[in-house]
């Protein structure tokens, strides 16, 4: 997955100054003139000289009457308003979904490949909402073998399983899923996904979700990373951080403010912690009656 794919200011902030990132020019070219127009809002006789000076310095062996037309396109494409920036940061899952994707009696494999399409099918339908300004409710997915592939690698199953034999053809036949045409499946567990009971997961690093939910079930030789606090694999080179770049920038954080979903108060909880959204009263009160509920359904009869 590109870094910048659902973050196309930073995108355009890395071309813009950088050059170039991949051999395909109007691509990028379009996201630096949108970022003309929307971040440094020039106008349109400044947004074309900007971008004739850009590719002059930036093409090799740019010729103005031979790239006429790619930047023409380019700015004719940065003048329709509809057209915009892709940014999006993170996205929610709530306890309701991920509740329900853990109460399925199937393989765990499975259940991190569901987790994964719900990542992706959250980030389809902001993509859709920013280009369109409608709310989208989509629960299908569209793919070849490179998406497919996408959603493996997202899931962090072993690279033994094959997604489309294993995966979606037994999911298919649980009626999880729904196998359509031409790679295209209904995600029909999606209906039972209920945006409710709060956001448990807030995930930043979507090619990694997998290990969102390998974290928050708890499964072995997962942590926090101490400079980021998105969750990765324990290894014996990486104890602490995610990587080496956050081992040698790491400046400690201590605690993060939360929301209560009981009271709606603000609660004070360590920078790495993801799975508490309590505050210390209710979720006091929440024990007790989580302990009650446990007497109750575990208490033999005399």
């Amino acid at each position: 997955m590109n870094k910048y794919k659902y973050d196309e200011i930073s995108y355009a902030e890395s071309v813009y100054k950088n050059g170039f990132q991949t051999k395909y020019f109007a691509t990028e070219l379009k996201i630096l003139a949108l970022y003309f127009r929307d971040i440094l809002n020039l106008k349109s006789k400044e947004r074309t000289e900007k971008l004739y000076d850009f590719c002059s310095n930036r093409i090799p062996n740019y010729n103005k009457a031979k790239h006429f037309k790619i930047i023409d396109n380019v700015l004719k494409y940065a003048s329709k308003r509809k057209n915009k920036l892709i940014v999006i940061s993170k996205i929610d899952i709530y306890q309701g979904e991920i509740d329900y994707i853990n109460s399925l009696n199937i393989d765990y494999n499975f259940k991190r490949v569901m987790f994964a399409f719900l990542v992706q099918i959250k980030l389809n339908r902001q993509v859709a909402t920013i280009r369109s300004g409608n709310v989208s409710n989509n629960i299908h997915f569209k793919g070849g073998k490179q998406k497919y592939n996408l959603i493996k690698k997202m899931s962090k199953i072993p690279q033994n399983i094959k997604i489309n034999d294993d995966i979606i053809h037994y999911l298919d036949k649980l009626e999880i899923v729904k196998s359509k045409y031409n790679g295209l499946i209904e995600l029909t567990f999606l209906k039972n996904c209920s945006e409710s009971g709060g956001i448990v997961i807030s995930v930043i690093n979507y090619e990694n979700s997998g290990w969102y939910f390998d974290y928050y079930n708890g499964v072995d030789k997962m942590d926090l990373c101490n400079y980021c606090g998105q969750p990765f694999k324990v290894t014996s080179n990486n104890k602490k951080y995610c990587c080496n770049e956050h081992k040698i920038y790491y400046d400690p954080i201590e605690t993060k403010t939360i929301t209560c979903i009981d009271c709606g108060k603000e609660a004070e909880t360590k920078a790495w912690d993801m799975k508490t959204c309590r505050c210390d009263d209710c979720q006091h009160e929440e024990d007790k009656r989580v302990k009650r509920e446990w007497k109750r359904n575990n208490t033999l009869p005399k």
